[in-house]
């Protein structure tokens, strides 16, 4: 049977919708397919099943799913489930970033504001945290404020920080709510444009959503006269000590170490919290530590431990540690006594008690006058060799201490 050229066009009249049609049902399909494990991998990740979820994000990825790629920046960065690489993240950033995804642009941010991979570059940081930003990113918009409020990559401009922390605020963003509070809390540049309130109600948001530096600028807030609230100040220190906020957990041990009203002395807690900001290095605690071995205060008394503690607190700048450290040299008390290196110390804690905004409990005449008793004791070659040594401890920032 031949078929006339009119009966051809009406067939194929006929064929081509039906094969649009068609066209349009595959990608439907194929995108609705790709929507579901999307899903999928979102909800594994969700659930830390980084083993589920990563082999679908990095199919997807590869097919140039902006999300995916995104998330597998995500993953590379922080190394869930794959090995940590910040390059690999910023090539999967990066790529998911130049299709106009905000949590791909925010990535890229990151890496050049922190110089991870990326050079470090405050003005690429802005533009693509700026990008992501003008999308709703609140985490993005918490590093606009913080290039506006710092003057990095843009110029500074303190009514824009507040916009954009306001932004990531109403958002219920904890970092852009603490920030926010913070620029209330204590003005701009001149001290001016402060709201206590505001901060307080801003603070404690971010708090009750566990941001550790909001409990612990809750808990110094609830410990100065006139807002003293023990309670508060106790709940809230302790919210931030056991995230590891060194600051607080010294705080704790003064407070549980020192009489205080409405708080009963404890000296196994001000242990226990001393010791944790020790670990972290904190001179104030470390001091601290050596004061309780060396009186015996809820410790057995331990010269030995004492030395340690005060000679970490020592080579860490503390001049309190410093002069005691001076002392048990000269008395030979927790170490070999040593008149060379009591005067090291004495005269280090003399001259880093001028101007320094350290805790120091001896006046620093009296530390001026151990100074010149341990000298009285030295021959002229040793006070020198002593100064030599002493001048170059304060010039290596007390690495090189000793004889």
């Amino acid at each position: 049977m031949t078929i006339s050229s009119n009966q051809r066009a009406t067939v194929g009249s006929r064929i081509a919708p039906m094969c649009a049609l068609a066209i349009v049902c595959c990608i439907f399909s194929t995108n609705h397919l790709r929507a579901d494990e999307l899903d999928d991998a979102k909800k594994a990740f969700a659930s830390k099943n980084y083993s589920v979820a990563f082999p679908i994000f990095q199919k997807l990825a590869n097919k140039g799913i902006a999300q995916a790629q995104a998330k597998l920046g995500e993953m590379y960065g922080a190394g869930f489930g794959v090995e940590e690489n910040s390059c690999t993240a910023v090539k999967w950033y990066r790529a998911a970033a130049e299709q106009g995804n905000a949590d791909g642009q925010y990535g890229i941010a990151v890496h050049y504001q922190y110089g991870t991979c990326l050079p470090w570059d405050n003005k690429l940081a802005y533009k693509w945290a700026l990008a992501a930003a003008e999308q709703g990113h609140d985490d993005a918009q918490v590093i606009v404020g913080w290039c506006y409020e710092n003057g990095m990559g843009v110029e500074r401009n303190y009514d824009a920080a507040k916009q954009w922390y306001s932004k990531a605020a109403m958002q219920g963003n904890e970092e852009g709510q603490f920030n926010l509070a913070e620029m209330l809390m204590y003005g701009d540049q001149q001290g001016k444009n402060s709201d206590e309130n505001e901060a307080i109600k801003l603070y404690t948001s971010s708090a009750e959503k566990g941001f550790a530096n909001a409990q612990y600028a809750l808990g110094n807030y609830y410990g100065i006269p006139g807002h003293k609230d023990v309670e508060k100040q106790l709940k809230w220190l302790t919210a931030a000590a056991q995230q590891g906020v060194r600051d607080a957990q010294t705080q704790l041990g003064w407070i549980y170490y020192t009489p205080q009203i409405g708080v009963q002395r404890d000296y196994e807690l001000a242990l226990k919290w001393y010791k944790a900001a020790a670990l972290q290095s904190s001179p104030d605690a470390e001091w601290s530590l050596g004061n309780m071995f060396l009186d015996g205060a809820g410790v057995v008394k331990d010269y030995k431990m004492a030395a340690f503690w005060y000679s970490k607190a020592a080579r860490h700048g503390h001049a309190g540690a410093q002069n005691y450290l001076g002392y048990l040299y000269q008395e030979g008390r927790g170490v070999a006594q040593n008149f060379v290196l009591s005067y090291i110390w004495y005269n280090i804690a003399a001259a880093n008690a001028d101007g320094l905004s350290i805790s120091v409990t001896d006046d620093q005449e009296v530390l001026k006058k151990h100074r010149d008793d341990a000298a009285d004791k030295l021959t002229k070659e040793q006070l020198s060799r002593a100064q030599e040594f002493a001048t170059r401890c304060m010039k290596t920032k007390f690495k090189e201490c000793e004889e």
